[in-house]
């Protein structure tokens, strides 16, 4: 598997939306790693300065990590491949 980071623009009037869009991430990560197709969110954060939210994935590809915001209703991500030091 590999390390994916998930960058969600997330406005400061929109970060009350943040907790249910992670939540809704993680349901469909579960959901899809019971059904056979493993992804695992392994941490998300909020950086205010650049009004972003970062979530940290591990999944076979970046296509099974795009699955699992389509499932959780995100369209507006971008999926990056990333390494853990």
């Amino acid at each position: 598997m590999g390390i994916f980071v998930i960058q969600h623009p997330a406005p400061i009037a929109d970060v009350g939306t943040l907790d249910g869009l992670i939540a809704a991430v993680r349901a469909a990560a579960n959901s899809m790693t019971a059904a056979g197709c493993p992804v695992l969110m392994l941490h998300a954060l909020y950086v205010p300065a650049d009004q972003t939210c970062l979530s940290v994935v591990d999944a076979d590809d970046a296509a099974t990590v795009l699955e699992a915001l389509r499932r959780a209703g995100s369209t507006t991500a971008r999926i990056l491949p990333a390494r853990s030091l």
